[in-house]
């Protein structure tokens, strides 16, 4: 397999070494919920659900690669009040493997006094999987993989790319923009 380093941060980028529906699956991918306080059994459905949304989206790698999944710890936790921060995460430990860092295990946090108001109006989903994101890479191992320069706004991975430029018509462009 490869190298494996920790990682001390939260907040993700699995994306250029995953190949979204288009690969033959070699194995499924499993992200492994571990609830560690704050969560009520309802809103564990809703992780659950995110996680089997994720699940189902990634269906292989590029060659060279092994990963069965993800292990991550989510908890409720007291942030910063109502309304600001609603929740943080971000890989934990990542592994080398066919020249990407990948994320193998994470942890994600949300504010536990925005969790009801977020499983009442229905953005609870919506947060999970933006953070669930961030554990896989998406934002936070970009710079590690090389596909991302800090302050610039502009993914330049490969597959990512490639999807933008179909999606959207235009074979010319040289980066995905991504919000800063």
């Amino acid at each position: 397999m490869g190298q494996t380093k920790r990682l001390h941060r939260l907040g993700g980028a699995l994306s250029i070494a995953i190949a979204f529906a288009t690969t033959t699956a070699q194995a499924a991918f499993n992200l492994t919920l571990n609830f560690t306080g704050g969560i009520s059994p309802s809103q564990q459905t809703v992780f659950g659900d995110a996680a089997t949304f994720w699940e189902g989206q990634i269906t292989g790698y590029q060659p060279g690669i092994v990963l069965g999944g993800i292990t991550l710890d989510a908890s409720g936790t007291a942030i910063d009040g109502v309304g600001g921060v609603l929740g943080q995460a971000g890989p934990t430990a990542a592994t080398h493997q066919a020249g990407y860092w990948l994320s193998t295990t994470g942890v994600m946090e949300f504010d536990t006094a925005d969790l009801a108001n977020l499983e009442g109006n229905g953005s609870l989903y919506d947060v999970v999987l933006h953070e669930l994101a961030h554990v896989m890479g998406f934002g936070t191992l970009w710079t590690d993989n090389n596909v991302y320069t800090d302050g610039t706004g502009h993914y330049t991975g490969a597959n990512g790319l490639a999807a933008y430029q179909g999606e959207f018509n235009q074979p010319l462009v040289t980066f995905v923009p991504v919000e800063l």
